[in-house]
């Protein structure tokens, strides 16, 4: 009989035991991921998380897990954000910080809350008094009280926008309407101000300036900001009908190209002369197109090719003008294949055929397109950079790109043998190559824009200004 409590007791203590061991973990877990963090009385004076959209995930305490709304932000967390996601943090009233997508930022609480923007985008609306914070880019320090302003900080590259108030960073200001420029170089980061536009703004940035005019007056209405969403969308919307039907849209352009992931047995492009001497000038600086590459995809290929010849009106060459297609082995869900299309044109250089190097007209076709609106495979993570290396190198399109240490980036020098200072205005030569997304002019190196589907590249030669001929004018 005694035994017999006694065993009732050691079983009891032992399921005791086991209960604590489990109440034990769940209060450690609680407490990492903050469930039990209480929002200070003034909530001015506390971050939290919010209007989250996609995968976000917070690293703590060396643990990283998936953000959920309403943690509050502590000293020592990390927030990043993967393709396609964003979250604002609040502190309260309509004060807060939003982290668009592939963002990395390190918070630390001191005076006030720092954020430490490693790469990516953050918009910044504090323009209701009592809260403060701080943006910090490569050490250096952007306050944030009294303003609206988007930063996009990239490799070798970082940019304020500002849309009220002001703000400044290294020793210059910059008001509503204006940006500032922070560049790194041999003898440290300068910095620049400059006018702008709304064409400025990418998708995200425009979508946060919208809100922000619901409590604010800034520099753009939301007028001014739907009409340049339309203007992109309207052109992107070209672009896939040309896919569908490209006699129509644009009866000069050669025929659609599907290329797919893979580096395989390349197709017909182009018969060309063989490249002319190089006659660029010495010290070419990385303006447009500059970006950073990434191994090519492979996949497993069966390929038809059929290739009709064409003359080329006003060029000293006969062109070839080819249809690929190309039946991709099925690969697995997660690795699973997208598209986006892809465009070359020089047209701008038919307007300054005055202005070009003597030698290079043969490799201008007659109706500027070096290669016509392509739908292209690629898969998650690739870049703009990736896409055109592959294109061209299957189109046997010449393509010359260079590494720039100062921007960590590749540099576009050529395409189809037209380079950086081929074409520009005499006197003021700001001629090369420049890529759009979208309708939309990044102002940072391809490599670091990461595609999603359906995404239309256009990369476009200008011959005057950095893009003006082309569309470009988000700076005044």
């Amino acid at each position: 009989m005694n035994a017999l409590k006694k065993n009732k007791l050691l079983n009891l203590i032992m399921v005791v035991a086991i209960f604590a061991i489990i109440a034990s973990g769940v209060l450690a877990v609680g407490r990492l991921q903050g469930w039990f963090d209480k929002v200070p009385e003034d909530a001015r004076q506390a971050f939290v998380s919010g209007e989250k959209t996609g995968s976000v995930n917070i690293e703590r305490g060396g643990v990283s897990y998936s953000m959920r709304n309403g943690t509050v932000l502590r000293g020592g967390d990390r927030i990043e954000t993967l393709n396609a996601s964003a979250v604002t943090l609040s502190a309260g009233g309509v004060n807060n910080v939003a982290l668009g997508e592939n963002s990395d930022a390190r918070v630390s609480v001191q005076e006030s809350v720092v954020f430490n923007l490693v790469r990516g985008e953050a918009f910044v609306d504090m323009l209701e008094e009592g809260s403060s914070c701080v943006v910090r880019m490569d050490d250096e320090d952007i306050p944030c009280q009294n303003g609206v302003f988007y930063v996009s900080s990239r490799t070798g590259t970082k940019t304020i926008y500002v849309l009220a108030g002001e703000a400044g960073a290294k020793g210059v200001t910059a008001r509503a309407g204006q940006l500032i420029t922070l560049l790194a170089g041999k003898d440290g980061v300068t910095a620049t101000v400059s006018g702008m536009t709304p064409e400025a703004l990418n998708a995200f940035a425009i979508a946060r300036a919208k809100t922000a005019n619901g409590h604010a007056s800034l520099c753009y209405a939301n007028s001014e900001l739907d009409a340049v969403t339309a203007r992109r969308e309207e052109e992107r919307q070209r672009a896939l009908q040309a896919l569908l039907d490209p006699e129509e849209t644009d009866p000069g352009a050669a025929v659609v190209t599907i290329i797919s992931g893979g580096d395989a047995s390349q197709s017909g492009h182009t018969d060309v002369p063989p490249p002319p001497t190089d006659t660029r000038g010495e010290g070419n600086k990385p303006a447009p197109g500059s970006s950073a590459t990434r191994p090519p995809v492979t996949s497993k290929e069966k390929e038809t090719t059929r290739t009709e010849p064409a003359v080329t009106e006003g060029s000293t060459s006969t062109r070839k003008q080819t249809t690929t297609t190309t039946e991709t082995a099925p690969a697995p869900a997660s690795d699973a294949p997208t598209y986006c299309t892809l465009e070359i044109r020089c047209d701008t250089i038919l307007d300054h055929m005055d202005w070009l190097v003597k030698g290079k007209e043969a490799y201008v076709p007659a109706n500027g397109t070096i290669l016509a609106r392509s739908r292209i495979q690629f898969v998650e993570g690739e870049t703009v950079f990736d896409v055109l290396k592959r294109a061209c190198k299957r189109a046997r399109i010449q393509l010359e790109y260079s590494w720039t240490p100062m921007y960590g980036s590749y540099y576009i020098e050529g395409i189809n043998h037209l380079y950086e200072f081929d074409c520009g205005e005499p006197g003021n030569n700001l001629s090369g190559w420049m890529y759009k997304v979208n309708g939309w002019f990044p102002n940072y190196g391809c490599s670091s824009y990461t595609l999603k589907p359906g995404d239309v590249i256009v990369w476009c030669y200008t011959c005057r200004d950095l893009g003006e001929d082309v569309g470009c004018y988000w700076m005044n």
